[in-house]
């Protein structure tokens, strides 16, 4: 149990040194990627697809970009290429905790290996979607998935989609209703999902432990 608690700490505290060092460097366009994105100029929606995808890595306002694509686009669209850009940026880090795999197995040995197989068996698909929109966790969870015998790649990518997909809608919808003056369907929307995860811890998990 050690060095699975050590590997989680370890991929956690890589994920944030790398937002110190991007934040300390004060790139403008991480910390305020707000000055470059225009309503309607034709490369703010790619740079803000981009940035999303980078926020495996990076330390970049998702919230911020999402509300942008749902201001420019609407939620349909606007959420759909943020869930997208943000759901591919948590494959990338998959396939990060994929290729390293093999040293991990090495390292932790064959009954750490077990326990993060059994954990991922136990939480699988709806504990990734819930991490998709907390900072450094969702990094954290996503790589970990990766280094797992038993996620696949297309059970990840259901997960991570719904899970960004949730993200993207809430923070479109506060993107357009912005724009029209008012919050009243991101505040639904946000509820509505609140419920519908609650609704999920509630009743799928106890199942999903029998």
């Amino acid at each position: 149990m050690r060095r699975l608690l050590l590997l989680i700490a370890a991929i956690g505290f890589a994920v944030i040194a790398m937002f110190a060092v991007a934040t300390a460097l004060g790139v403008p366009l991480l910390t305020d990627p707000g000055r470059y994105l225009t309503l309607g100029a034709p490369g703010s929606t790619a740079l803000a697809c981009a940035l999303l995808v980078a926020d495996v890595i990076l330390p970049v306002p998702s919230s911020l970009l999402l509300a942008y694509l749902g201001a420019a686009h609407g939620v349909v669209i606007g959420a759909a290429l943020g869930a997208a850009a943000h759901a591919l940026g948590g494959l990338i880090g998959f396939g990060i905790g994929r290729a390293s795999r093999g040293a991990i197995d090495r390292w932790i040995g064959p009954e750490e290996r077990s326990r993060i197989d059994r954990l991922l068996a136990r939480w699988g698909m709806l504990g990734i979607a819930a991490s998709r929109p907390i900072p450094v966790i969702a990094e954290t969870v996503t790589i970990v998935a990766g280094t797992s015998h038993g996620m696949g790649s297309l059970r990840f990518t259901a997960a991570a989609v719904a899970g960004s997909g949730a993200y993207a809608v809430v923070n479109a919808a506060a993107g357009q209703q912005a724009r029209e003056g008012s919050f009243g369907l991101a505040i639904a929307a946000a509820l509505v999902i609140a419920i519908v995860l609650w609704l999920c811890g509630r009743f799928i998990l106890p199942i999903r432990r029998k």
